[in-house]
């Protein structure tokens, strides 16, 4: 149970450090490429490590351990100029983030022309306010060039705060 609370120390730790960096990498976009590589780096170690030392099988090929390599190759390109991260991630955020959206509001109409109860009319409307606000966010990453790096920063204040708030937890349960 301490090697749990221990990697859990350790992930919020890093959550936390990439919080801050993430944040502070408006700065620099090159810093992205580097943070979004370190990144990669430790928690395809970290997860190597989880699948040696927590599970039962104590082996590499778990899929965490497969993750976890597949991570720290990609982390390897990142730093050998290979690979650009943030192209490819915002690309691929930009899409889902559309597509969430547009299903949200087919699913809210689908839901509100089937169903007559207060309950699902209800979450309805949330499922149409919600893809309307994902489709709207997307359309503005799409059309506004300096959108993405606010984005970017608020994430990263999100993630180190989510950080902060996982290590005070596994402090806490440590202690008891």
């Amino acid at each position: 149970m301490k090697k749990q609370k221990v990697y859990e120390i350790i992930q919020s730790v890093v959550i936390l450090v990439i919080g801050i960096l993430m944040s502070l990498s408006i700065l620099d976009s090159t810093f992205i490429d580097i943070l979004i590589g370190i990144a990669c780096l430790l928690l395809g170690v970290y997860l190597i490590v989880k699948s040696l030392f927590l599970s039962n099988d104590k082996s590499i090929l778990l899929p965490s351990g497969i993750g976890g390599g597949v991570l720290i190759a990609y982390g390897i390109a990142v730093f050998a100029k290979y690979s650009q991260p943030i192209n490819f991630l915002s690309q691929i955020l930009i899409v889902a983030i559309i597509a969430v959206g547009a299903l949200l509001i087919v699913q809210s109409i689908l839901t509100l022309i089937k169903s007559r109860s207060k309950s699902s009319i209800t979450i309805a409307i949330l499922f149409l306010i919600f893809g309307v606000a994902l489709l709207s966010f997307g359309i503005c990453f799409i059309c506004v060039n300096s959108f993405g790096s606010y984005v970017w920063m608020a994430c990263g204040i999100l993630l180190a705060v989510y950080g902060l708030y996982l290590f005070i937890r596994a402090l806490v349960t440590l202690k008891k």
